[in-house]
């Protein structure tokens, strides 16, 4: 285009919005200084959505520091807790009961090389063991309710990795509370007409009650609508429903069960019938859902699921159906119009990837913003990294699934046998025969789920692999590094048992 951007119009609120707001306002322009973008955000009235909960992975930390807010108005703000693993209960099969978890701390080593590997080659007899509880300390203090910090702790920081678990919608509202006055241009109508140049991008935004709203950049967070990015400009959304068959949830505000210690500090994912359940413990409630495939279950069997697994505490609740489009837009920036979150892209939540593909799309921006006019190179670099981190995102999903050797019924006799594989995750798990997942397997460095994350994964289903890599002389040479690791491993689980707070003690100091 060759034209300075001056304003940039923000096309819905809630998660994606605010946060696009508050970040790029923060980054592009602190001051409120005139010469600097101008923000303008543009949503309807939000009365009457329900905040169902919502996990999130460490780096939500890092965007609200940016954002410039402290951490306990933050988490008081979302009705916050805090998140150290997921417990993934009857995935490997139907009726064990079996679980493991997937935490955030894990012991640093030299690099290359896999934890797994040192694991089976210092203490081979240990192999088919618990690897989760063996190389991390959170499960052990995920197991007694242990929170990930002291409450005196810097803001977020701490001994131990952690997210939250927070009330989406709740955090819209928190987090447009703060950047307002900062100098946002907020708007509360409905755009009722998209105006376009000649050359096909977008003009100005007709609304209802505060007429044109022009811009030089548009951000179309309208959620899955896409009402910018797929309704004007046509650009194709490409399903990943191929791979993950899941389109709908079905969700509860759900009171914890009298006698409850409250909120568990790690999100529960266990697999059902047709699908998977998320609960997720804020400061005063439960977000509950249900994940399934409407090729497999009706909504009013999904909802008998649910209330199945809640018992009494689901009687008289009631229940939100949420259509989900598992996705990537083809061209996520398209013209002057750039989409960031739902109308972007979306893998079901099952590892919480939902705001982090969010956060991407906003840091993208930031560090890729034209300043100096849109061009093509800026364009096509922002759309490569987007697609990226989705693919990347969708093979980690994809990998709980397919490793399941669940066959009680339909839905998970599709899953095992029917549902292809991508072929980007198909060749990593060749080379997982022979060896466990290094940070050499993992192309992208701005992804969320390294390799230590596939190996917790892998070993929690009983994947491991067929022989050991041949490389025992450069094992040999660092096992002592591993062995200091691993007792500082169980060093700092004691600690954290030992002086660590109950996650419930410190919820209920945070929100007094």
């Amino acid at each position: 285009m060759g034209s300075q951007i001056r304003n940039v119009v923000i096309l819905g609120g809630g998660t994606s919005g605010w946060l696009t707001a508050g970040v790029l306002q923060q980054v592009l322009n602190p001051r409120n200084t005139p010469d600097a973008p101008k923000f303008t955000l543009i949503e309807s009235s939000d009365i009457g959505i329900i905040g169902v909960g919502e996990a999130t992975v460490p780096s939500l930390a890092n965007t609200m520091k940016l954002i410039d807010v402290t951490e306990r108005e933050f988490m008081r703000g979302c009705d916050g807790t805090f998140k150290s693993a997921i417990r993934f209960v009857d995935w490997k099969d139907a009726s064990s009961g079996d679980y493991y978890y997937h935490p955030f701390e894990f012991p640093p080593l030299p690099a290359g090389l896999s934890t797994a590997d040192f694991w089976t080659f210092v203490d081979p007899a240990d192999q088919r063991g618990r690897y989760d509880y063996r190389v991390s300390p959170q499960p052990a203090m995920c197991d007694a309710l242990i929170a990930p910090k002291a409450f005196e702790a810097e803001a977020y920081g701490g001994p131990f990795r952690y997210a939250y678990h927070i009330d989406t919608v709740k955090l819209g509202r928190f987090v447009r509370s703060k950047v307002v006055p900062r100098g946002i241009r907020h708007i509360t109508d409905t755009v009722v007409q998209v105006n376009r140049l000649e050359n096909g991008d977008v003009r100005s935004l007709m609304t209802k009650e505060n007429g044109e709203i022009e811009g030089d950049l548009f951000i179309d967070c309208s959620g899955f609508k896409g009402m910018l990015i797929h309704e004007t400009l046509g650009v194709p959304r490409d399903s990943a429903n191929e791979y993950l068959l899941n389109d709908r949830a079905v969700a509860v505000q759900a009171p914890y069960p009298a006698g409850s210690p409250g909120a568990p500090p790690y999100t529960i994912a266990t697999a059902r019938a047709g699908g998977w359940i998320w609960d997720i413990g804020l400061s005063q409630r439960r977000g509950v859902g249900y994940v399934f495939s409407s090729a497999f279950s009706t909504d009013e069997g999904a909802e008998a699921e649910l209330r199945r697994y809640l018992g009494a505490t689901a009687d008289g609740l009631s229940v939100k159906f949420i259509p989900m489009r598992v996705g990537c837009s083809r061209a996520p920036w398209q013209g002057n119009v750039v989409s960031i979150g739902l109308a972007a892209a979306f893998i079901e939540p099952l590892e919480s990837s939902g705001i982090w593909l969010t956060e991407v799309g906003i840091m993208q921006l930031a560090h890729l913003f034209p300043s100096g006019g849109i061009t093509e190179t800026i364009r096509n670099r922002y759309n490569a990294i987007i697609g990226s981190c989705f693919r990347e995102v969708r093979d980690f999903i994809v990998l709980h699934f397919m490793l399941t050797q669940r066959e009680d019924t339909p839905y998970w006799r599709a899953i095992r046998h029917e549902t292809p594989i991508p072929d980007s995750l198909r060749d990593r798990l060749e080379l997982w025969k022979h060896r466990s997942p290094t940070p050499n397997d993992i192309d992208d460095r701005k992804v969320i789920f390294d390799h230590n994350s596939y190996t917790f994964i892998l070993h929690g289903m009983g994947r491991y692999p067929v022989a050991p890599y041949p490389h025992e002389k450069l094992l040999a040479l660092q096992a002592p590094h591993y062995k200091k690791a691993l007792e500082a491993v169980r060093s700092n689980e004691a600690k954290g048992l030992k002086f660590l707070p109950k996650h419930a003690e410190f919820i209920r100091r945070l929100h007094e």
